[in-house]
């Protein structure tokens, strides 16, 4: 029975659940949010024999009970108003001015990280074989995608 947390968690997303104040959802917008939750909170590679976590954050760690950590991860979302999906309110479509104030502050706060990192190390750092200079490292997720 390990899928009935699964169950549950989908069915609160489609048909709604007005005492945890969830409003429905159609089906390609749960598809979507299962699909995002489960690759972005890198589902694949934690829940797969033999992990081993780069870092002590919960994020890292490994997924031992697939369905029980997808049913808790999809009823969670950024936003702190329920009728928000990926930035739209339901069901009118609107755009969500929280995630778009969001949004923007999370760039601010980016550029303003680039633009010190810049201060602090430069543009470029001397390569070294010479005089020859190269960018700096790529930061985030996508620079550590590759380890193994």
């Amino acid at each position: 029975m390990p899928w009935v947390g699964l169950r549950r968690a989908v069915a609160d997303l489609l048909l709604g659940n007005p005492s945890a104040g969830i409003p429905p959802r159609s089906m390609q917008q749960v598809i979507s949010r299962m699909n995002r939750t489960w690759y972005q909170g890198n589902g694949p590679e934690r829940s797969a024999p033999g992990y081993r976590p780069w870092t002590d954050a919960p994020a890292d760690q490994p997924i031992r009970n697939p369905s029980s950590w997808l049913a808790a991860a999809l009823l969670q979302q950024d936003c702190p108003r329920p009728d928000c999906e990926d930035g739209t309110l339901l069901p009118v479509g609107a755009p969500c001015r929280l995630c778009e104030e969001r949004h923007t502050e999370h760039r601010a706060a980016r550029q303003a990280a680039d633009h010190a990192r810049q201060l602090m190390y430069g543009a470029m750092r001397p390569d070294t074989a010479g005089s020859d200079r190269r960018p700096l490292p790529e930061r985030g997720p996508q620079a550590t995608a590759g380890r193994a």
